[in-house]
């Protein structure tokens, strides 16, 4: 990556892994970070940043160095790992190059991102539009659990439901519910939550809590909500803290990590009638079945209508399914 001494360059940082959280920082360069997910942030400085899986930070990065190269170094937590593989490298490295600097490798590495298995800290992400403060018109409990079956596979439940993609993908519950088509019958066996209309542009509370040892980078599709507290343990209505001062600004974001034996309260504004899906962007988590559906404003959506191109690649994607 080429930069003009003295310039100030925008890098949008996004992992696209499938399972590991990153470390990224960039030698003797000091780290501005002013959007996450998607969502813009009162700025702030700092020397690494951390991403786990769908996440996407930007920071500002001044040239100031006058000349050289300088590694970009990208550390994957091994920590986070159940087991490391012995032929796996941890470290990726990418070179920043100033544009009055040959491309020569750096003559030394500055000290690696630690491999602690750790988020950012999400109370620095002050969003610049702040989340409304209302109280909750509607909120719902998300149970995460991992059991082994008699078979001696692992697999993911939500609230006593594991969710099964294969039988999802077989039809569209999207366009059963825009049809008024028998849509319950299709979640009756996965974990879901409906949310009907007369709750639109309310806020809406998730309480999730993780029985499972592993941590879960947990992506809401449809929505960025605000994170309102989060703690060890169990949720508790009355001990347990979250964030009522109205003064607060609690981070946006749409993916977020539930640390393990955690619990989280999160809250979005159901403004946005669809079918989307919450899981754990774990690829294996949520093959394994760490995942739910919200169903939005069903009567909204039987008012829309699906475009035939649309319900042609659905099709086509059924028939490759078979």
């Amino acid at each position: 990556f080429e930069v003009i001494p003295g310039r100030t360059y925008r890098f949008r940082f996004i992992n696209s892994g499938v399972f590991s959280m990153l470390g990224v920082a960039i030698d003797s360069h000091v780290l501005t970070v002013v959007e996450v997910d998607g969502v813009d942030v009162e700025p702030f400085e700092v020397q690494r940043i951390s991403l786990n899986t769908a996440s996407r930070i930007s920071v500002l990065v001044t040239a100031n160095q006058g000349s050289g190269t300088f590694w970009i170094q990208t550390v994957a937590q091994t920590s986070c790992f159940p087991t490391v593989p012995e032929v796996f490298d941890p470290i990726a490295l990418s070179i920043l190059k100033y544009s009055n600097s040959p491309l020569v490798e750096p003559a030394t590495r500055g000290e690696s991102p630690p491999d602690d298995c750790v988020d950012a800290n999400w109370w620095s992400y002050k969003p610049v539009n702040p989340f409304p403060m209302n109280e909750p018109a509607f909120s719902f409990p998300l149970l995460i659990e991992f059991v082994d079956g008699d078979d001696q596979v692992n697999r993911a439940f939500v609230n006593g439901f594991h969710f099964h993609f294969q039988h999802m993908l077989q039809g569209n519950l999207l366009e059963r519910v825009i049809n008024n088509e028998d849509w319950r019958s299709e979640v009756s066996d996965v974990s879901y939550v409906e949310i009907p209309d007369s709750l639109f542009g309310k806020v809406v509370q998730v309480i999730v809590t993780n029985r499972d040892e592993g941590e879960h980078p947990l992506h809401l599709h449809g929505h960025q909500f605000a994170i309102f507290g989060s703690g060890a343990g169990e949720y508790d209505p009355i001990n347990s803290v979250i964030l009522r001062d109205l003064d607060s600004r609690p981070p946006v974001r749409d993916t977020v990590t539930l640390d393990p034996l955690s619990w989280m309260v999160i809250r979005f504004i159901a403004d946005n009638p669809g079918v989307w899906l919450f899981h754990c962007h774990i690829d294996w988590h949520m093959t394994a079945g760490l995942a739910m559906v919200v169903v939005e404003h069903p009567d909204a959506l039987r008012r829309m209508v699906i475009p035939e191109d649309n319900s042609r690649l659905c099709e086509q994607h059924r028939e490759d399914q078979m």
